[in-house]
């Protein structure tokens, strides 16, 4: 720990104002090298100084993209999306209880504003993107809702945003599924894959028989 942090409030939307005091992080960068190195100016041997940069660098450099696949509408009137991106894919949603902004990004010049329940494909209970022992327990970390635009419906891309971090090296085949592909977007334009996505052979590849 104690890499430099990644502001997840900054691209405003709207249930940023349920957010957890933490996730808005007011600092700067320049102020914090100044403060480590007035305090080693000051020390009578040298110091060899080795630097986390933490999320802070590399989040936003990476987007998942998910598509929704079923809507359900409770009697209590409560929306939610199934989608086809679960804890498989991106697992500190579910077990460091992280945040990601989510937009639709195929209604993205539509107002975010109505507020759904989001969850994934797997059949686990805990396969969704609010806290729910968190909830319980009046102690979330999360948002209860995602807000997104009316008209989402099944077909819909969302984006999850900043998710750079800790995103190929912690991927699984948890209940089977078929870890998705990388996509690259090249300064040109292009888009190159670098890393291809599952096939059902890829499940038994370590298995000896």
């Amino acid at each position: 720990g104690g890499g430099i942090p990644v502001d997840y409030t900054r691209t405003l939307i709207e249930e940023d104002r349920e957010l957890p005091t933490y996730y808005r992080t007011n600092f700067d960068v320049c102020e914090i090298a100044k403060t480590i190195s007035d305090n080693l100016r000051n020390l009578k041997y040298d110091v060899k100084l080795y630097i986390e940069p933490g999320r802070s660098l590399v989040a936003d450099a990476c987007v998942l993209l998910t598509r929704i696949v079923n809507f359900k509408e409770r009697s209590s009137g409560e929306r939610w999306l199934i989608i086809d991106a679960g804890f498989n894919v991106l697992p500190s949603a579910r077990i460091l209880r992280w945040y990601y902004p989510i937009v639709n990004a195929s209604r993205i010049s539509e107002k975010h504003n109505v507020r759904f329940r989001i969850g994934g494909p797997l059949c686990d209970a805990e396969d969704v993107y609010h806290d729910v022992e968190g909830e319980e327990y009046n102690r979330e970390k999360l948002p209860r809702y995602r807000c997104l635009p009316e008209k989402t419906s099944v077909g819909d891309i969302l984006a999850f945003l900043h998710v750079g971090a800790y995103g190929p090296e912690v991927l699984m085949n948890f209940n089977g599924m078929l870890k998705p592909p990388y996509i690259m977007i090249l300064r040109s334009g292009d888009i190159k894959i670098i890393r291809r996505s599952d096939e059902l052979n890829d499940l038994l590849l370590y298995e000896e028989f």
